[in-house]
């Protein structure tokens, strides 16, 4: 065990730095810089990766299940972007959000994927197509990148053409 954590056989890459002091074509004496921190937490797993994933989980929980949308603007950094074609996140005036359930959710690093399921009922424009008042349902993928414990950036990846042949259907 090195830094007391035990050998796990994981392979890992890192890059460090070492000196070499060479007499007469011998090596005498080297020093070197590896990188502890980096290594420790790339064979352990940060500790944000699970932090990460139960912030995106409180997320939806707090502000979608509970539909709290005052709690949902708390997750997010002042300077939140949502990359989504339709941003209907960004946007609680294009659906109101009648239930979420997390059906998957994964983390690696600062990013979090998430497969959800939505039943929303239409309230505002959305790709063109006027409030309905439909309610729908639909899965989507959202992924989230989270830094210092604040959504910073998200991009969803909504059905949007199967959302609107529900939206346009008689």
């Amino acid at each position: 065990a090195s830094n007391g954590i035990p050998a796990t056989g994981k392979a890992i890459s890192f890059e460090a730095l070492e000196n070499f002091k060479v007499v007469n074509g011998i090596i005498v004496e080297s020093w070197g810089y590896w990188p502890d921190k980096q290594i420790e937490e790339k064979i352990r797993g940060s500790d944000n990766t699970k932090k990460n994933a139960e912030l995106v989980t409180a997320f939806f929980k707090d502000g979608y299940v509970t539909k709290n949308y005052d709690n949902v603007m708390k997750y997010l950094a002042d300077d939140y972007y949502d990359h989504s074609p339709a941003a209907a996140r960004s946007n609680k005036e294009v659906v109101k959000i009648l239930k979420s359930e997390i059906l998957d959710i994964t983390c690696e690093k600062d990013i979090v994927a998430a497969r959800i399921w939505y039943k929303v009922k239409h309230i505002g424009t959305f790709n063109n197509i006027p409030a309905t008042g439909k309610t729908i349902t639909f899965e989507a993928l959202e992924n989230f990148k989270v830094v210092n414990g604040k959504i910073v950036e998200s991009w969803g990846s909504w059905p949007d053409k199967g959302i609107e042949i529900k939206l346009l259907a008689n």
